[in-house]
């Protein structure tokens, strides 16, 4: 089992999240917005993080899933 952060919190974020419930366990989640962050992460008891520099940077994180627009 990885541990995964997701970057986005957008409809590809929750789409990413989902597909790796089954496999993988969500740890933190961040996004410009906290507010969204905080709604992908809650069901997912995932922690929210306030920039993606300090979600990169977490020791308890695996694999990073980046889910924002090019």
């Amino acid at each position: 089992m990885y541990r995964v952060g997701i970057i986005g919190a957008g409809l590809i974020g929750s789409k990413r999240a989902a597909a790796l419930r089954s496999v993988d366990r969500l740890i933190a989640v961040a996004d410009l917005s906290r507010d969204k962050a905080k709604h992908l992460a809650e069901p997912y008891r995932a922690e929210v993080e306030d920039s993606w520099e300090s979600l990169i940077k977490r020791k308890d994180i695996d694999i990073v899933v980046i889910a924002t627009s090019n």
